[in-house]
């Protein structure tokens, strides 16, 4: 017997702050960052099945009051930050020299309303790129910043959506959408999703039938965001 196990997480942090409520106001046109760690060509990538059924429902019914921007990290020049780069990127934030090619992937995170990630499940969480992605993301000064010892967010971001598929089922062993959660977390984005579906591999007949499934969910879920 094929168990079809589709899930859908929704953690309130608090609630969305007037900052960014007002920001909404002042610009009413919603600019959606979706950052595509599939590492498949997106043909063939089930995430990114699942992310678009979404994020297409969305702005369908949204019609031209959204933008979405697309960052596929598995055709960027990404690479780990080096001690080299990480004295580079301090000098910058010292002359905020924010318009430096280094900040490009900070600048859209912090400038962006809404929020989507899309990732396959790899080894208990994503592809590393995504991780080394959030590195260039955590940015002092562009995308938060202290005061005192507490952390401070300078994300105009409400929302955000992670989405993901795995082969097999996570059992509680998903730290990927765990990780997701905490940078929701910090950046103080008011809500938090998380699109699942598993066990794509486990009957090839009936993979389709489960991804047919997630995007049904997916599609109501946009009606909702």
């Amino acid at each position: 017997q094929v168990y079809l196990r589709l899930t859908i997480i929704k953690t309130e942090h608090k609630i969305i702050s007037s900052s960014k409520l007002l920001s909404r106001q002042e610009n009413p046109s919603m600019k959606i960052l979706f950052v595509n760690c599939c590492m498949k060509p997106d043909k063939e990538s089930r995430t990114y099945r699942l992310a678009t059924a979404f994020l297409d429902k969305y702005q369908e019914l949204n019609n031209k009051d959204v933008h979405i921007f697309e960052v596929a990290l598995k055709n960027e020049a990404i690479r780990p930050i080096s001690n080299k780069d990480l004295a580079y990127r301090l000098k910058l934030i010292q002359e905020q020299a924010w318009g430096d090619r280094v900040f490009r992937y900070a600048t859209k995170f912090a400038n962006a309303d809404r929020i989507v990630i899309a990732a396959p499940y790899w080894d208990l969480s994503f592809p590393s790129i995504l991780k080394i992605y959030f590195e260039n993301v955590f940015v002092t000064n562009l995308t938060f910043y202290y005061e005192g010892t507490e952390v401070k967010s300078l994300c105009k971001a409400e929302k955000l959506l992670y989405v993901t598929t795995s082969g097999g089922y996570v059992e509680g062993m998903d730290f990927g959408t765990d990780y997701v959660r905490g940078v929701a977390k910090m950046f103080e984005i008011g809500s938090f999703d998380a699109l699942k579906a598993e066990g794509l591999d486990i009957d090839e007949s009936a993979a389709e039938a489960i991804l047919s499934e997630s995007i049904a969910v997916a599609e109501d879920l946009a009606t909702k965001w």
